[in-house]
């Protein structure tokens, strides 16, 4: 079970090395920090002890050979304060580095977990709820950097000074005395250890009952136009409180668990404190201490407390932050696409009359399996794919773009065959707009150029917001092309969103465009109009639309219902 969870750990760790190639140098730099915090945290006591042993002589007549011990005093005094002042100076310097190391490695989770995400299967991709995803991608990017928090900035560094702290109590007191606060020490660790990894795991149930409130609160918050019309805001709320108190009940003992857990750390810490705390004023009483041997004890006890409290609560949520990594982790273990990313071979990229090739092909369409299916798609035609609603028009579009892969045959994209592993490189030719339209809360520029590295001067953008009928967007919300539109666009209408998104895939000046229901958002009119820029920028065209436009610029036009008739009648 251990080694799994180690195993997990490497996962996590390699996933944020990947995405933060800077990460260990800041590792590096709180390595430094925690040594030499640690050396004053143990040095500091024993500098105090030194300097009250030599004030705590009995008051004698100085000599001039005393005024060398005066000066030493005086010496210890200054190196304290001095030493305090380092060691203080150097928390701080230590919590600001160790909340930049905590900031990169969430944000490298978050950037891991996002690409993974965007590369997964769209089967897997669509058999998960935002609201869950989100949930357990957050909480698995925050818990990676919490258990090496945990590991090694607040276990190992506690470690160590216990040690420290033996070996000075050892070597001034005696060993025995160093002997019995190691074993009490350690004792405390491996009990916060013991309680932790023996308990049942309360965090699962924490997080599904969690997830489940997430998944609904995002469901409401996208069905909320429907609930206004349908004036069932009150149902809605009634069902929501209900999964509240639901989640309430599942939670409440979760947490009592964890105050359990957290109360046997405390007595075990004060039990601790208090069998050294009167063991030192035994042996202060009996002189088998001095003053400053009763201080540096007295401090270094009361030192841990705080680091070994730490600690235990640390380590009770280290179960939690463990259980939030196998989460995060399973959708790794997802399907991924398999694009392939190599350069073209000069066969390859051969000019080629026919941009698309289907050689003998057997795919599922919706719902049907067609065999035997053999289409050429031929450069500089536009091809219209029609049929009725649910018979699997958009998933035909998923096989020309890699999302699917067919069952059996050949396909071809110019001369480069594309049946098992699709080409990244085929992108750079191709570009699609599909039948939801996306606009993006960054600037209008981004959502402009997006995905392009063609630039582009504001003046030829603006010409192309001219040409769609779009540049009131920036004169009617009095903003320029970089202006964040965070506030505005979801106000925009589906057929400003749809034109943007046309906009989008011709400025990629693609060979081939491939739009899914382009014009369903426009009027007749406004449609006609984008169908004629379509068709004088773009060499070859496969759209999928039943408006009448599309039908007389269409060279050829699949039918979808003919072809599935065929079978039906063979």
């Amino acid at each position: 079970m251990m080694t799994e969870k180690i195993k997990q750990f490497k996962k996590a760790w390699m996933l944020f090395r990947q995405h933060d190639e800077n990460g260990l140098s800041v590792f590096f730099v709180l390595a430094i920090l925690q040594i030499l915090i640690i050396g004053t945290s143990v040095g500091l006591p024993y500098l105090f002890k030194l300097l009250i042993d030599q004030t705590s002589e009995p008051d004698h007549y100085y000599s001039i050979q005393d005024f060398f011990q005066i000066h030493l005093l005086y010496l210890f005094a200054v190196a304290y304060a001095l030493a305090w002042f380092i060691n203080e100076g150097m928390k701080n310097v230590n919590n600001f580095a160790m909340s930049m190391m905590i900031r990169n490695v969430d944000a490298s989770m978050l950037k891991a977990g996002v690409f993974n995400f965007l590369d997964l299967k769209l089967k897997d991709q669509r058999q998960q709820h935002i609201g869950v995803f989100n949930a357990n991608l957050i909480r698995g990017s925050e818990a990676l950097g919490t258990i090496i928090f945990t590991i090694f900035f607040v276990i190992v560094p506690t470690v160590f000074k216990i040690l420290g702290m033996v070996y000075v109590l050892g070597n001034t007191i005696n060993l025995e005395f160093g002997v019995y606060f190691f074993v009490f020490s350690a004792c405390t660790v491996a009990l916060s250890l013991i309680i932790t990894f023996k308990t049942q795991d309360i965090f699962t149930i924490m997080y599904g009952a969690r997830n489940q409130l997430n998944q609904f609160v995002i469901e409401k918050l996208q069905q909320s136009y429907d609930i206004k019309l349908s004036h069932s805001k009150y149902y809605e709320f009634e069902e929501f409180s209900r999964r509240i108190d639901d989640y309430k009940i599942k939670t409440q003992d979760t947490y009592k668990k964890l105050q359990y857990l957290m109360i046997y750390q405390l007595l075990f810490v004060s039990f601790f404190l208090l069998v050294f705390m009167v063991l030192s004023v035994y042996m202060f009483e009996y002189q088998s201490f001095s003053s400053g041997d009763f201080v540096l004890v007295s401090t270094y006890i009361i030192g841990l407390t705080i680091p070994l409290m730490m600690m235990s609560q640390n380590i009770i949520h280290l179960k939690g932050h463990i259980v939030a990594i196998d989460q995060y982790l399973e959708y790794f273990e997802l399907e991924h696409e398999s694009f392939s990313t190599n350069d073209l071979t000069a066969e390859e990229q051969k000019e080629s009359a026919v941009a698309y090739s289907f050689q003998n092909v057997t795919f599922d369409l919706g719902q049907q399996t067609i065999e035997n299916f053999n289409l050429d798609i031929v450069c500089g035609k536009i091809y219209l794919i029609q049929g009725r609603t649910g018979i699997g028009k958009s998933s035909f579009l998923n096989y020309l773009v890699g999302i699917e892969k067919i069952k059996s045959g050949r396909l071809f994209f110019r001369n480069l065959e594309i049946t098992s592993v699709f080409s990244e490189k085929i992108f750079d030719q191709i570009a699609v707009v599909s039948q939801t339209p996306i606009v993006y809360s960054s600037s209008l520029r981004q959502n402009l150029i997006q995905n392009t590295e063609i630039k582009y001067s504001d003046e030829e953008l603006k010409h192309w917001l001219k040409e769609f009928d779009l540049l009131h967007l920036l004169e009617k919300n009095q903003i320029e092309l970089d202006d964040d539109i965070q506030e505005i666009y979801k106000n925009f209408s589906g057929g400003e969103k749809q034109r943007l998104n046309i906009i989008r895939a011709l400025l990629k000046k693609p060979e081939l465009l491939i739009l899914d229901e382009p014009t369903a958002a426009l009027d007749e009119k406004t449609s006609s109009k984008i169908l004629k820029i379509i068709q004088e920028r773009v060499e070859t065209v496969i759209m999928i639309s039943h408006e009448r436009m599309a039908t007389e610029i269409a060279d050829e036009i699949i039918d979808f219902n003919i072809i599935l008739n065929s079978i039906d009648e063979d």
